[in-house]
């Protein structure tokens, strides 16, 4: 075929669609960090708390059928982490008066931390672009435009870790995921000379928001002497979500003008209370135990001889022990563990809201919604002009709430006959609503 072509550009175009070529090129740095000194004091804005990676991979391709390829994914991270040296304060510790009683021992032992225990921060840039171009094999004359697929995102994630006591502990984190935009013009046309390289600081919009905080406590109880059988704990989960809209139903356009549709947040509260009961402690305590044998005293004996068998003289006395108390108080002491567990889920979804989030999130609607109450913020949100005022809207308001109770105890009755019980109760409660706004009115 190439003997019988003249045109030199046709020869090179035949040679190109016979030939099946790809060529890759990569680069990468991970987890590139200065390291510390053995000796060098560790202080928050150290460069040795920066983690940095990069890597490029680039792909080019064509055969037959493709034209040309050019595939290209980018990505750049950068990670802070510092952790803080402990800095408990315990103002009653040596308080004198206090450890002569062990009433005192909640105060005494009083203590709080004025420094958190590590800070966190990390963002990556990821660009992904790619151009393909076909080849007109059946049909000439007719051209193709390339294909494109662009995926610009800068995502970031920040957090903290508070130990405010050595028993109240608290944790915080929040994730944002950013679309980027900016190779689309003022007409939301793409523009095709833009390249991953472009404007390569934009942080874009946010698309997804999420935050959680934890706070786990260990309650105080067991220090007090008469409930020390007592040990409990209490954790709290708040959840946070902001969700944008689908550019498809982000805005809707009637007769009456052009209406927002808004985005959807939503948040939970989980609350954990697990308390665990030592009954033989508290049997202990109140002095409810089974009185040991006392041994019978031994007569006066001369010293053994050498060789003579030594005997236990300590027998225990016949006729001491009552068996019907023993028993009495075998019966009453026969519940020896009890573990209690009661949780409580709740949650509130609320679409149409039309505000978007900071940089480091949002206090929106409230403070509360964000760290996962479920005070009713709806009529606050519409009168504040937050929801969406289009008539037809038909999304739900929705409300859940789960409470759970779970009980075991284990009984001892006999030797070797242990009956163990266990009771259950749960509740679910859902709540859904559609819902309209007029003049800053909400309208179920």
């Amino acid at each position: 075929l190439l003997s019988v072509t003249e045109d030199a550009a046709e020869k090179d175009n035949i040679k190109n669609r016979a030939i099946d070529y790809t060529k890759r090129k990569s680069i990468n740095f991970i987890g590139v960090k200065k390291e510390r000194g053995p000796d060098q004091k560790a202080r928050v804005y150290d460069p040795e708390n920066l983690t940095l990676s990069y890597s490029f991979n680039e792909m080019e391709h064509h055969d037959y059928e493709i034209e040309s390829l050019l595939d290209q994914q980018q990505r750049t991270a950068v990670d802070y982490s510092f952790s803080f040296q402990p800095k408990t304060v315990e103002p009653f510790k040596k308080t004198k008066f206090m450890k002569k009683s062990q009433y005192w021992k909640m105060l005494s032992d009083f203590n709080f931390n004025y420094l958190p225990t590590s800070i966190s921060f990390s963002s990556n840039i990821v660009r992904q672009y790619n151009r393909q171009s076909y080849r007109d094999v059946d049909i000439q004359g007719i051209g193709l435009t390339p294909l494109y697929r662009r995926n610009y995102m800068f995502n970031y994630q920040y957090g903290f870790n508070y130990n405010l006591t050595k028993a109240l502990k608290i944790n915080y984190t929040a994730s944002t995921n950013n679309i980027v935009r900016n190779y689309l013009d003022e007409n939301g046309v793409p523009m095709e000379d833009f390249t991953i390289w472009d404007d390569y600081w934009n942080i874009g919009e946010a698309n997804q928001h999420i935050q959680q905080l934890v706070v786990n406590y260990d309650l105080p109880l067991n220090k007090i002497p008469v409930l020390a059988f007592v040990k409990s704990t209490y954790s709290y989960t708040g959840d946070y979500n902001w969700q944008r809209s689908t550019d498809a139903l982000s805005v809707v356009e009637t007769e009456d003008g052009v209406f927002s549709l808004g985005n959807t947040i939503q948040n939970a509260g989980s609350h954990r209370l697990n308390t665990a009961l030592n009954m033989d402690a508290f049997y202990k305590y109140i002095g409810l135990t089974k009185k040991p044998k006392a041994p019978a005293r031994p007569a006066n004996q001369a010293p053994p001889k050498p060789g003579e068998k030594i005997t236990n003289q300590n027998r225990p006395q016949a006729g001491q022990s009552n068996v019907f108390l023993d028993g009495l108080i075998g019966v009453a002491t026969s519940i020896k563990n009890v573990q209690i567990n009661y949780t409580q889920n709740e949650g509130t979804v609320l679409p149409g809201f039309t505000p978007g989030v900071g940089f480091l999130g949002t206090t929106k609607p409230s403070l509360g919604f964000v760290l996962g109450s479920q005070s009713d913020i709806r009529y606050e949100a519409a009168k504040n002009g937050w929801l969406t005022n289009y008539q037809d809207f038909n999304q739900n308001f929705t409300q859940v709430t789960t409470k759970m109770l779970d009980m075991t105890a284990k009984v001892d009755l006999f030797p070797d006959f242990v009956i163990d019980l266990r009771a259950e109760r749960s509740f679910t409660e859902n709540f859904s609503e559609q819902y309209d706004v007029t003049n800053g009115q909400y309208n179920s």
